[in-house]
C-alpha cells in the first residue's frame, strides 16, 4: 500500500491545474474548423467591427481575482487554512476547466462572429473565390463565435462565488471537524 502526503497531493492538484492553464493556452490560438459562408448567409456577418465592451484582460482579472478575494475574506474571518487552500484550487479548476472545454467547442464548431466580414475582407470588396485578405490572427479568431467564452467564464465565476460564501451555511465544501473533549 502506497502512503501519499499531503504536499504529494497538492503538487498533483497543482499538476493539474498547470496541465489545463497549458491546454487553454494552446487551444487558444488553435486553429478551428473553418466553416464555409454561402452567399445568402452574408447578411448574418455583415456586421460592423466594434471594439471589446470587457476585454479579456479584464474577464480574467474578474473571474480570477474576486473569488480570491472572497476566499481570503473568508480565510481572515475564520482563520482555517485548508478552507482558503480548497477555495483557491477549486476556482482555479473551475476556470481553467471551463475555458479549456468551452475553447474545445468553439474549434470544432467553427461559427463565425458577427463581424466576420469586415475581419476577412477589411476593404469591403469580397472576392468570388472567397478568400479573406485580412489579417490571419483576426480570421482565425473570427471563427471563435460560439459558445460565448464570456457567457462560460462568467457563469462558472458565480458558481464559485456562491459556493465559496455559502460552504459554511449549506456544508458545500466544509467538513466540520470533531473536536476532542480533552
Amino acid at each position: 500500500m502506497t502512503v501519499v502526503n499531503k504536499s504529494q497531493k497538492l503538487a498533483v492538484e497543482i499538476g493539474v491545474r498547470l496541465f489545463l492553464f497549458v491546454f487553454f493556452y494552446i487551444s487558444d490560438d488553435a486553429t478551428p474548423y473553418f466553416r464555409k459562408i454561402q452567399p445568402e448567409e452574408f447578411w448574418l456577418y455583415r456586421f460592423p467591427r466594434t471594439p471589446s465592451f470587457y476585454p479579456g484582460y479584464l474577464l480574467w482579472i474578474t473571474i480570477l481575482g474576486v473569488p480570491t478575494i472572497v476566499a481570503t475574506v473568508y480565510f481572515i474571518k475564520h482563520r482555517d487554512k485548508t478552507d482558503w487552500q480548497q477555495a483557491i484550487l477549486g476556482v482555479v479548476l473551475s476556470i481553467y476547466l471551463t475555458a479549456s472545454v468551452t475553447n474545445c467547442i468553439k474549434l470544432a464548431v467553427g461559427r463565425p462572429r458577427p463581424d466576420f466580414l469586415e475581419r476577412c475582407f477589411p476593404d469591403g470588396k469580397i472576392s468570388n473565390d472567397l478568400k479573406c485578405t485580412g489579417n490571419a490572427a483576426d480570421i482565425i479568431q473570427g471563427y471563435k463565435s460560439f459558445p460565448s467564452g464570456h457567457s462560460s467564464c462568467n457563469c462558472i465565476f458565480q458558481f464559485r462565488i456562491c459556493c465559496t460564501i455559502h460552504s459554511r451555511k449549506m456544508s458545500v465544501f466544509y467538513i466540520k471537524r470533531q473536536r476532542s473533549c480533552l
